[in-house]
């Protein structure tokens, strides 16, 4: 008969290096904590807890289900708060007594649903890239937003980046590394129609054509994507500027080459997530 093959033999797990070990045990330490005025008082240095204005923090709240609107009701004067590389699915999740925040932080954080951000009335800057928005809804109430980072989300649906239409407000905007920019048709002249109060749009300034900056023959600035240089060299305005990118068209033929083929940029790195 068949011989019964019996349980595969065991993977051995590579040993954890000590930074990680110990990044990954204050993880799970923060995670498993309760949020009460005394840890407040203990984590932020301050006894009077209407005193802190900024705070940064990792929450789960799905596994370790924490209640992370207590970080609102604690802290009723927090105004900047980053929670950056924490499991969090929805902005609900933090509660409705974050009413003076002007800055949040949630990079990297599991995020699905901006549905809630209404609870943060006076809310000016919203940095939440790399996470899983696609619905842009919940935004166009918001009346006090200026800064809106988008970057490495889920956003396939132009009509999505048209509802930002009714934040008049909106002064930045980062939609690049989103399934909308590979749309057929899209380009960054629709965006920059669809949303005229833009002043910022991908790191580039808007209202202008902004030409590939050229340093040391090592090809666009490390804020530029090659898409949002072409974008720019192909807008409408770019007449007003004709004289400078005849320019800089002449300067780049001068410069050294990088490599790869002619009239190829190169792609720009990553940016930076702000700071927490």
């Amino acid at each position: 008969g068949r011989r019964s093959m019996g349980p595969p033999p065991a993977v051995p797990s590579l040993p954890l290096r000590a930074d990680a070990l110990q990044v990954n045990a204050l993880f799970e330490e923060m995670v498993a904590t309760e949020f009460t005025e005394e840890w407040m008082r203990s984590y932020t240095g301050q006894e009077d807890l209407n005193c802190v204005k900024s705070l940064t923090l990792q929450v789960d709240a799905l596994g370790c289900a924490q209640r992370c609107e207590m970080i609102g009701e604690l802290l009723p004067n927090l105004e900047q708060l980053c929670l950056s590389e924490s499991r969090l699915l929805t902005i609900r999740d933090l509660g409705t007594s974050l009413s003076n925040l002007k800055v949040l932080w949630l990079a990297r954080a599991c995020l699905q649903d901006l549905g809630g951000i209404t609870n943060m009335p006076v809310l000016e800057e919203l940095y939440i890239p790399f996470n899983d928005i696609k619905d842009l809804s919940p935004l166009w109430m918001h009346d006090t937003l200026q800064v809106l980072d988008l970057e490495g989300n889920l956003v396939d649906d132009f009509e999505e980046v048209r509802t930002l239409q009714a934040v008049s407000s909106l002064r930045e905007l980062n939609m690049s590394m989103n399934p909308v920019g590979k749309s057929a048709g899209f380009s960054r002249q629709m965006v920059l129609e669809a949303l005229p109060q833009l002043e910022v749009l991908d790191d580039l300034p808007c209202g202008r054509a902004v030409a590939p900056t050229v340093s040391k023959g090592l090809g666009p600035s490390s804020s530029e994507s090659s898409l949002s240089v072409y974008d720019d060299l192909d807008a409408s305005d770019s007449d007003a500027d004709g004289e400078t990118h005849e320019a800089l068209v002449d300067l780049l033929a001068e410069a050294p080459s990088c490599g790869g083929e002619p009239g190829q940029v190169p792609h720009a790195p990553f940016r930076e997530e702000p700071p927490c």
